[in-house]
């Protein structure tokens, strides 16, 4: 009768232990991935020379080095591709690296290369809601 109980009770600690575990297991793409897509999504974006697109990856609260916000970026952007510093223009990945914290993260260095010169940056990004990472600053790296 003890073998039972003993038996019964390892078994419903296993199950307790499998059922809880795999309930709390995030489900979907991890935050590398979710941040990897926001970065490429903006290179392909800013590579097309598509503003709109690009300013989708940025947050409301983004703020750059060169004191811009977002809509200060989206006007130095349009100014740029208007006198075609876009065309061209490479954004490379390769070397890019993923630290995350809690709900911000840093992705660099992002190469952005183009008739313009080039220049290696940093992006700084926050999880703005569960899953939803932006941009949220850029320096140079």
């Amino acid at each position: 009768m003890g073998k039972v109980l003993v038996s019964t009770g390892a078994a419903a600690f296993v199950l307790v232990t499998v059922l809880g575990g795999c309930a709390s297991l995030k489900k979907g793409p991890s935050d590398q991935e979710l941040i990897t897509q926001v970065v490429k999504n903006y290179q392909t974006d800013l590579q097309k020379g598509d503003v709109d697109a690009v300013m989708t990856q940025f947050s409301s609260d983004y703020s750059d080095g060169e004191g811009r916000d977002k809509a200060g970026l989206k006007d130095f952007l349009n100014q740029a591709k208007d006198q075609g510093y876009l065309d061209d223009i490479e954004v490379n990945i390769d070397d890019m690296k993923i630290t995350i914290n809690d709900d911000t993260a840093t992705a660099g260095p992002v190469g952005l290369y183009g008739n313009f010169g080039g220049i290696d940056v940093t992006l700084g990004l926050k999880e703005e809601s569960e899953g939803n990472w932006l941009i949220t600053s850029m320096d140079e790296y």
